[in-house]
């Protein structure tokens, strides 16, 4: 890593530094990849899904042409943003080397961040002193969002990655002619390779190139765009050339989530534009979020006597806020389309806690531009505050008026700052910039660290018990459809489909029939409220009802209703003849099948489930004892199986008069309260009401 400022006074010696960056880095590769299968948290921001579906999206293409030879066997919404993706590229070269399952995949986004943050890193040496440096390092390392993001192979990482790429050539030669062209080029492919957020940074290369107005600065910004405009429109046009790209962009945009609400009204544009990270960013990380916001308004107060380092810091604030402006009109704004914007953050705070090292006035007076950007600043920060204080909701209509009754806040927070720059102006030098950096480090890292051995001592592995599930369940030839089949898919020799069940219930049917699909991995809810209106739904099999993280999903069989001529060729397993003996009530000889089948695969989860509720019915609660204690020792940390053990020992308990069952019960059931998270007043709801022949999973 090149180093040309030289150790500052309280900087670590140089044998200690590379022992530090040693240190922090095997931390950082292990908190991303150690036991990398586990299921995120599952009431992460709402509890949304992408955890759970959107990584096997990006990688689908990428599984089928490794196991099929073609990276679209189907034809089907051939979206070429999944498919012409750095992720997409990396994860082909990891299947074809490793070998196609989730835990591969998973490594493609821990390999991208991982890259990409090193990247930043080398970029940002070139301007810290040491200890500023190893508080980017540290902040990065145990930064908790980053953390859990690295660990799926989303397009955010791959952002990252190309990002980091770019920030780096914009550090070293960014005053050379051919490092604009370079940056321009990298801008595009940033964009175009990892997310088309990519196209934000170059709001951080103008903002650097307006702001220092070096000779020549209106041919280097014109140098900068044409370069980045040439580069997406020759690309655009060699591998995007069916639009593919630009429907993409409009569904995620536009279509999927409706009209954007911050270009309905001016009122709505304050709304979108303070409210853009309501889903709880900050929330997440609101210590950094604290010392990003008092350092990007010292600049604003104040001047500082050192320049060094505003060209990354330039570059950092201008990443940042044309990221959040540009973002902000549309109506979706999950973690992870913001999670990115951490390296900027840390950048800022680490970059000014160098800088005020040597020295910094405040100013007497605000000019004309301090005071408005002064202004909406705190007005962001005001709202980020009573949000994650005072509200557990992710609803706009709740959020919104929010919005407003942090205005008077911030008004009255730029008119103390007024007051106080009269009051207090000239030198405050702050010369142990390295005990701060110490300080910011160890309570920000602590914090950060504590959220994540919260989720890692209770962490569950429920999607990849599904996934493992699968390829035992299914046959040669299955292809899985639905919101969740790629998930299902994700371990075995499947094909697979995006197919979503949403409103539109006859295009969904319609595409069952079009293309080859056996099975459907859905949402019981969404399933549920479609089942009235649909013989495909309401007469498909299920095969196996999971709880993904906090999702329940099905996966049933459809192969012999769609008429698909293909997908008719499918052969059941013998445990799906099992299943279509038990919908028959054929229900001895539905247990004869399901134990002749785990005698072959004696640790399925989806059998073991199905095996335990026959033997009740057919043989008594007694007998199911061993079923129940199996499902507890290889899926222990599943919510359902935990519940379900507490119930049936409760009632085993009562039923022999056994205070070791009922106290067995009961210490499972503790257990499953403490995984339910907002759910446990539901969880205690089921435990005293329902019975061990009773379905936990619904």
């Amino acid at each position: 890593m090149r180093m040309r400022s030289k150790p500052t006074r309280g900087a670590p010696p140089e044998y200690l530094y590379w022992v530090l960056v040693s240190l922090l880095i095997g931390i950082a590769v292990s908190l991303r990849v150690w036991d990398i299968t586990a299921d995120l948290p599952p009431y992460f921001s709402g509890g949304g899904q992408d955890f759970t579906t959107d990584a096997s999206y990006l990688t689908l293409y990428a599984k089928t042409a490794v196991q099929f030879g073609g990276w679209d066997l189907f034809d089907f919404e051939p979206w070429s943003a999944f498919k012409i993706s750095i992720v997409s590229g990396l994860s082909y070269l990891l299947f074809s080397v490793i070998d196609v399952s989730r835990q591969t995949a998973a490594l493609t986004g821990a390999i991208l961040q991982l890259g990409g943050l090193m990247l930043s890193v080398i970029g940002l040496s070139r301007h810290l002193s040491r200890s500023a440096l190893l508080l980017v390092i540290a902040l990065l390392t145990t930064n908790y969002v980053l953390i859990l993001y690295g660990r799926v192979p989303f397009a955010e990482n791959g952002l990252i990655f190309l990002a980091g790429l770019t920030f780096l050539v914009f550090s070293f030669w960014f005053d050379r002619i051919w490092g604009v062209l370079a940056v321009g080029l990298l801008i595009a492919l940033t964009a175009l390779l990892g997310k088309s957020f990519g196209f934000f940074l170059l709001g951080g290369a103008l903002l650097y190139t307006a702001v220092r107005r070096q000779k020549g600065w209106l041919r280097s910004a014109a140098f900068l765009l044409g370069t980045t405009a040439v580069t997406t429109l020759l690309f655009t046009a060699f591998f995007h050339g069916d639009g593919g790209l630009f429907d993409f962009l409009y569904e995620y945009g536009v279509g999927e989530h409706g009209a954007p609400h911050g270009f309905s009204s001016i009122r709505g544009f304050f709304e979108s534009l303070i409210g853009v990270t309501s889903l709880g960013l900050h929330q997440y990380m609101p210590l950094l979020s604290l010392f990003t916001f008092v350092a990007m308004l010292l600049p604003l107060m104040g001047e500082f006597t050192e320049r060094s380092g505003e060209r990354v810091y330039l570059f950092m604030v201008g990443w940042l806020t044309v990221w959040l402006v540009v973002l902000s009109p549309f109506n979706y704004h999950p973690i992870r389309y913001f999670y990115p914007l951490t390296i900027p953050m840390v950048a800022i705070l680490a970059i000014t806690i160098d800088r005020v090292r040597n020295g910094y006035s405040l100013r007497r007076g605000f000019s004309y531009w301090r005071i408005p950007l002064c202004f909406l600043l705190t007005w962001y920060a005001s709202y980020v505050t009573i949000i994650g204080v005072a509200h557990d909701t992710l609803d706009p209509t709740v959020l919104f008026p929010v919005v407003w009754r942090a205005l008077p806040i911030a008004v009255g927070f730029v008119l103390a700052l007024l007051i106080v720059s009269r009051l207090m102006t000239g030198k405050r030098v702050l010369r142990r910039s390295a005990l701060a950096a110490v300080i910011v480090g160890l309570t920000v890292g602590a914090y950060d660290l504590y959220q994540f051995y919260a989720w890692f001592s209770l962490r569950s592995h429920t999607i990849d018990n599904a996934s493992q599930d699968t390829v035992d369940l299914l046959g040669p030839g299955a292809v899985i459809g639905g919101q969740y089949g790629p998930a299902f898919a994700a371990d075995g020799k499947f094909g697979s489909l995006r197919l979503f069940l949403r409103d539109d219930l006859k295009k969904f049917e319609n595409d069952c029939r079009e293309y080859p699909v056996t099975h459907l991995a859905l949402a019981t809810a969404t399933m549920n409220a479609h089942i009235p209106n649909s013989d495909l739904l309401g007469n498909a099999p299920v095969l196996g009802t999971y709880y993904l993280r906090n999702n329940v999903v099905r996966l049933v069989r459809i192969s012999h209703l769609t008429g698909n001529d293909q997908a008719a060729k499918y052969q059941p397993t013998e445990f799906e003849r099992a299943t279509d003996l038990m919908y028959a009530d054929r229900l001895i000889e539905a247990h004869q099948a399901l134990e002749s089948f785990l005698r072959r695969q004696p640790r399925n989860k989806a059998a073991l489930t199905e095996m335990y509720y026959l033997t009740q019915f057919v043989r008594g609660l007694n007998d199911a004892q061993p079923l129940i204690d199996e499902l507890v020792k290889h899926f222990g940390d599943d919510l359902s199986i935990t519940l379900l053990a507490a119930i049936y020992y409760k009632h085993l308990g009562k039923n022999r008069n056994d205070r070791w069952a009922s106290e067995k019960g009961r210490q499972f059931f503790e257990q499953a309260v403490r995984r339910s998270g907002p759910n446990a007043d539901k969880t205690k709801l089921m435990y005293e009401n329902y019975l061990p022949s009773d379905r936990v999973v619904q």
